[in-house]
């Protein structure tokens, strides 16, 4: 489906600005969300978007180097890499017999290396996300120390015998909460308020600046915060169900997210994620880090199985999973170089 915009200098201002207003959010999560990637990156990714997971048939056929041969003999060539492990799925799904058939009665000689680039798995492109979720509170406050901060912005005139003086701040971000005093006839009167690092008052939702206590003028702060700095935590959805002891606790997705089906899992709010897993780092016996895997799951293969076995679905339609044998295989594959690197 394609959209069409009307061509107006209002609608390309406002995709302009909607475009600018999603990078600087970008760029603001990735401030405070450097999670440690599942695979460290490497120079070149292999077919399926992550290092050191190859497929069989595009390594074979890159191994012929400059072979040339026609449609024909490559196809026997090919029947013979079956023979020899190459899996009847891949085959399937990187659609290079029905290329070889397009070019069938051509009479043309195809290099090897040409025709694994004709292989094409983009729809196998996995994607390997952390379950993160918003923190609860975005700043922690601490005592006000000696550090110089700057000057507050936009102040009102000061009334006669006024104070001001800052009684926490974040270490962090640099927000503040100041205490404003001024003698009344009644003795001393306390307002707060909270400030940015940059020095500007926030305003809560009312457009007033000040609050009759510093946990409410804190809560503004926090509120601003999680709308300009929003951090996440890498804590995943289902902690509370996690065995106690360990270290840096994580639930890790697989996902297919340029497969042409959608799935969503009841367990996480992600599109097609073909397993997930959960796990901790824990001390071996002789001291060393240890992997502890608490779970590896996939829900779409579960269901597509139950489906299949039920008589509602097929084993070659589109909403069926691919690796639906052999994904415990690649989930261990992965956690093996998660573990090793």
């Amino acid at each position: 489906m394609r959209l069409h915009w009307p061509d107006s200098p209002e609608v390309v201002d406002f995709l302009r600005a909607v475009a600018d207003h999603l990078q600087l959010c970008s760029i603001r999560l990735a401030v405070r969300n450097l999670h440690p990637r599942f695979l460290l990156a490497t120079e070149k990714l292999n077919v399926f978007g992550v290092p050191y997971l190859f497929s069989t048939l595009v390594r074979r056929l890159q191994g012929l180097g400059n072979t040339k041969a026609g449609t024909d003999q490559w196809q026997k060539t090919i029947e013979n890499f079956q023979k020899k492990g190459l899996r009847t799925e891949e085959l399937d799904r990187s659609h290079l017999m029905c290329k070889l058939a397009e070019r069938d009665g051509t009479g043309a000689q195809v290099r090897a290396g040409d025709l694994a680039d004709l292989c094409n798995f983009a729809a196998l492109g996995l994607s390997l996300i952390p379950v993160v979720k918003q923190a609860q509170r975005k700043l922690e406050f601490t005592a006000a120390s000696t550090r110089t901060f700057k000057r507050t912005k936009k102040l009102l005139k000061a009334q006669a015998g006024q104070t001001r003086a800052v009684v926490e701040y974040d270490p962090v971000l640099g927000y503040r909460i100041e205490q404003l005093e001024h003698q009344t006839l009644w003795g001393a009167e306390r307002h707060w308020q909270a400030v940015t690092h940059e020095g500007n008052v926030i305003r809560n939702t009312s457009k007033q600046t000040l609050h009759v206590t510093a946990a409410s003028a804190a809560a503004v702060a926090d509120s601003h915060a999680k709308m300009h700095f929003p951090k996440r935590v890498a804590l995943g959805q289902w902690s509370h169900i996690a065995w106690s002891g360990g270290e840096d606790y994580r639930e890790w997705l697989i996902t297919l997210p340029n497969y042409p089906a959608s799935y969503f899992s009841s367990h996480f709010n992600v599109r097609n994620v073909l397993a997930h897993v959960r796990c901790d780092v824990r001390q071996g016996p002789d001291g060393g880090r240890v992997l502890l895997l608490q779970e590896v799951q996939s829900n779409w293969a579960q269901d597509a199985r139950r489906a299949i076995s039920s008589g509602d679905m097929n084993a070659e339609n589109d909403e069926c999973p691919p690796f639906l044998k052999e994904w415990p295989a690649l989930a261990m594959k992965l956690v093996l170089l998660h573990a090793a690197q």
